[in-house]
Protein backbone atom coordinates (compact mmCIF):
# COMPACT_ATOMS: atom_id res chain seq x y z
CA UNK A 1 0.00 0.00 0.00
CA UNK A 2 1.37 3.42 -0.93
CA UNK A 3 1.45 6.03 1.82
CA UNK A 4 2.14 9.74 1.48
CA UNK A 5 4.10 11.11 4.42
CA UNK A 6 5.22 14.56 5.48
CA UNK A 7 8.33 14.38 7.67
CA UNK A 8 9.71 17.26 9.69
CA UNK A 9 13.47 17.84 9.87
CA UNK A 10 14.23 19.26 13.31
CA UNK A 11 17.65 20.53 12.25
CA UNK A 12 16.44 23.05 9.70
CA UNK A 13 12.67 23.13 10.13
CA UNK A 14 12.00 21.93 6.58
CA UNK A 15 9.41 19.32 5.72
CA UNK A 16 9.81 16.57 3.16
CA UNK A 17 7.03 14.72 1.39
CA UNK A 18 7.66 11.06 0.71
CA UNK A 19 5.59 8.37 -0.97
CA UNK A 20 6.35 4.90 0.33
CA UNK A 21 5.14 1.49 -0.78
CA UNK A 22 5.18 -0.45 2.48
CA UNK A 23 5.33 -4.25 2.43
CA UNK A 24 4.80 -6.47 5.45
CA UNK A 25 7.89 -7.60 7.35
CA UNK A 26 6.29 -8.98 10.53
CA UNK A 27 2.71 -8.62 11.79
CA UNK A 28 2.91 -10.92 14.82
CA UNK A 29 1.68 -9.96 18.30
CA UNK A 30 -0.38 -7.05 16.89
CA UNK A 31 2.76 -4.98 16.34
CA UNK A 32 2.93 -4.33 12.59
CA UNK A 33 6.37 -3.80 11.05
CA UNK A 34 6.47 -2.82 7.36
CA UNK A 35 9.22 -1.61 5.04
CA UNK A 36 9.52 0.38 1.84
CA UNK A 37 12.34 -1.39 0.03
CA UNK A 38 13.33 1.51 -2.21
CA UNK A 39 13.73 4.13 0.53
CA UNK A 40 14.51 1.61 3.30
CA UNK A 41 12.02 3.39 5.56
CA UNK A 42 10.19 1.27 8.14
CA UNK A 43 6.77 1.82 9.62
CA UNK A 44 5.76 0.39 12.97
CA UNK A 45 2.18 0.50 14.19
CA UNK A 46 0.58 -0.75 17.40
CA UNK A 47 -2.16 -0.04 19.91
CA UNK A 48 -1.78 0.15 23.67
CA UNK A 49 -4.81 -0.60 25.83
CA UNK A 50 -5.18 -0.50 29.60
CA UNK A 51 -8.53 0.28 31.20
CA UNK A 52 -6.88 0.42 34.64
CA UNK A 53 -4.19 3.03 33.96
CA UNK A 54 -3.95 6.53 32.50
CA UNK A 55 -1.56 6.05 29.58
CA UNK A 56 -0.93 9.79 29.32
CA UNK A 57 1.17 9.49 32.48
CA UNK A 58 3.59 6.91 31.07
CA UNK A 59 3.96 8.00 27.43
CA UNK A 60 6.63 10.67 27.78
CA UNK A 61 10.39 11.08 27.42
CA UNK A 62 11.02 9.07 30.58
CA UNK A 63 9.68 5.98 28.82
CA UNK A 64 13.17 5.44 27.35
CA UNK A 65 14.29 4.36 30.82
CA UNK A 66 11.51 1.78 30.81
CA UNK A 67 12.48 0.63 27.31
CA UNK A 68 15.96 -0.21 28.54
CA UNK A 69 14.72 -2.21 31.53
CA UNK A 70 12.46 -4.20 29.21
CA UNK A 71 15.03 -4.79 26.44
CA UNK A 72 18.31 -5.78 28.05
CA UNK A 73 18.41 -8.79 25.72
CA UNK A 74 19.12 -6.45 22.78
CA UNK A 75 20.71 -3.39 24.41
CA UNK A 76 23.69 -2.94 26.67
CA UNK A 77 22.43 0.53 27.45
CA UNK A 78 19.66 3.00 26.67
CA UNK A 79 20.60 6.10 28.61
CA UNK A 80 19.35 9.67 28.66
CA UNK A 81 22.62 11.62 28.68
CA UNK A 82 21.24 15.16 28.69
CA UNK A 83 17.98 16.87 29.55
CA UNK A 84 18.10 20.00 27.39
CA UNK A 85 14.60 21.03 28.45
CA UNK A 86 11.40 19.38 29.64
CA UNK A 87 10.70 18.27 26.08
CA UNK A 88 14.18 17.66 24.61
CA UNK A 89 16.77 15.00 25.46
CA UNK A 90 19.95 13.43 24.11
CA UNK A 91 19.93 9.65 24.34
CA UNK A 92 22.53 6.93 23.80
CA UNK A 93 21.66 3.43 22.55
CA UNK A 94 24.28 0.69 22.82
CA UNK A 95 23.20 -2.43 20.94
CA UNK A 96 24.31 -5.87 21.97
CA UNK A 97 26.32 -7.53 19.17
CA UNK A 98 24.53 -9.09 16.21
CA UNK A 99 26.33 -10.69 13.29
CA UNK A 100 29.40 -11.18 15.46
CA UNK A 101 30.30 -14.29 13.46
CA UNK A 102 30.61 -12.03 10.40
CA UNK A 103 33.05 -9.71 12.13
CA UNK A 104 30.43 -6.99 12.60
CA UNK A 105 31.19 -4.62 15.46
CA UNK A 106 28.56 -3.76 18.08
CA UNK A 107 26.44 -0.73 17.17
CA UNK A 108 25.47 2.52 18.84
CA UNK A 109 23.08 5.40 18.17
CA UNK A 110 23.15 8.87 19.66
CA UNK A 111 20.10 10.97 18.98
CA UNK A 112 18.30 14.11 20.06
CA UNK A 113 14.60 13.55 20.75
CA UNK A 114 12.09 16.40 20.80
CA UNK A 115 8.60 15.92 22.20
CA UNK A 116 5.70 17.98 20.80
CA UNK A 117 2.41 17.91 22.68
CA UNK A 118 -0.93 19.02 21.27
CA UNK A 119 -4.55 18.08 21.83
CA UNK A 120 -4.82 14.31 21.91
CA UNK A 121 -1.38 13.71 20.43
CA UNK A 122 2.29 13.47 21.36
CA UNK A 123 4.93 13.48 18.62
CA UNK A 124 8.56 12.43 19.07
CA UNK A 125 11.01 13.58 16.39
CA UNK A 126 14.58 12.28 16.60
CA UNK A 127 17.69 13.19 14.66
CA UNK A 128 21.29 12.11 14.66
CA UNK A 129 23.94 14.02 16.63
CA UNK A 130 27.62 13.40 17.35
CA UNK A 131 28.53 11.73 20.62
CA UNK A 132 30.72 14.17 22.62
CA UNK A 133 33.06 11.47 23.98
CA UNK A 134 34.00 9.33 20.95
CA UNK A 135 36.85 7.59 22.79
CA UNK A 136 34.24 5.78 24.87
CA UNK A 137 32.83 4.14 21.73
CA UNK A 138 35.94 3.08 19.82
CA UNK A 139 34.72 -0.53 19.81
CA UNK A 140 31.34 0.41 18.35
CA UNK A 141 30.14 1.39 14.89
CA UNK A 142 27.57 4.11 14.47
CA UNK A 143 23.99 3.59 13.36
CA UNK A 144 22.86 6.87 11.80
CA UNK A 145 19.30 8.03 12.41
CA UNK A 146 18.15 9.32 9.02
CA UNK A 147 14.45 9.50 9.86
CA UNK A 148 12.60 8.96 13.13
CA UNK A 149 9.12 10.29 13.77
CA UNK A 150 6.78 8.67 16.27
CA UNK A 151 3.20 9.87 16.63
CA UNK A 152 1.16 8.79 19.66
CA UNK A 153 -2.57 9.44 19.18
CA UNK A 154 -4.63 9.25 22.36
CA UNK A 155 -8.03 7.85 21.46
CA UNK A 156 -8.67 8.08 25.20
CA UNK A 157 -6.55 8.04 28.36
CA UNK A 158 -6.71 4.26 28.19
CA UNK A 159 -6.11 3.56 24.49
CA UNK A 160 -3.42 4.93 22.19
CA UNK A 161 -2.36 4.32 18.61
CA UNK A 162 1.40 4.53 17.98
CA UNK A 163 2.74 5.08 14.46
CA UNK A 164 6.52 5.19 14.11
CA UNK A 165 8.42 5.92 10.89
CA UNK A 166 12.16 5.38 10.91
CA UNK A 167 15.21 4.86 8.74
CA UNK A 168 18.48 3.73 10.31
CA UNK A 169 21.69 3.53 8.28
CA UNK A 170 24.59 1.18 8.97
CA UNK A 171 28.13 1.86 7.83
CA UNK A 172 28.09 -1.33 5.76
CA UNK A 173 25.56 -3.66 4.17
CA UNK A 174 24.24 -6.77 5.88
CA UNK A 175 23.64 -10.20 4.35
CA UNK A 176 20.15 -10.62 2.94
CA UNK A 177 18.97 -12.78 5.84
CA UNK A 178 19.82 -9.93 8.26
CA UNK A 179 18.56 -6.98 6.21
CA UNK A 180 15.63 -6.33 8.56
CA UNK A 181 17.51 -6.91 11.82
CA UNK A 182 17.32 -3.31 13.06
CA UNK A 183 13.64 -3.06 12.19
CA UNK A 184 12.93 -6.29 14.05
CA UNK A 185 14.89 -5.10 17.09
CA UNK A 186 12.77 -1.93 17.14
CA UNK A 187 9.60 -4.01 16.83
CA UNK A 188 10.66 -6.22 19.72
CA UNK A 189 11.44 -3.14 21.82
CA UNK A 190 7.92 -1.77 21.37
CA UNK A 191 6.31 -5.20 21.77
CA UNK A 192 7.91 -5.43 25.22
CA UNK A 193 6.63 -1.94 26.02
CA UNK A 194 3.11 -2.92 24.91
CA UNK A 195 3.15 -6.06 27.05
CA UNK A 196 4.43 -4.14 30.08
CA UNK A 197 1.93 -1.29 29.84
CA UNK A 198 -1.06 -3.53 29.20
CA UNK A 199 -0.17 -5.63 32.27
CA UNK A 200 -0.15 -2.66 34.69
CA UNK A 201 -2.74 -2.96 37.46
CA UNK A 202 -3.37 -0.20 39.98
Amino acid sequence: MSTNMCLQDNKNGKSENLICDFKNVCLKENVHLKRDKQSEIYSLQLYLDNANYNLYNIINLKMYNILYELNKDNFEKIEIKNWLSNNEIDILFLFKPFGKELGIKPKYMYTRVIEHIENGKKTYNSYDIDYPYPDELVNYEKVTTKISTMVVNFESNHRVNIYHLFKLDLEHSLPIYMENILGLIMKKMFLHLKQFIEAIRV
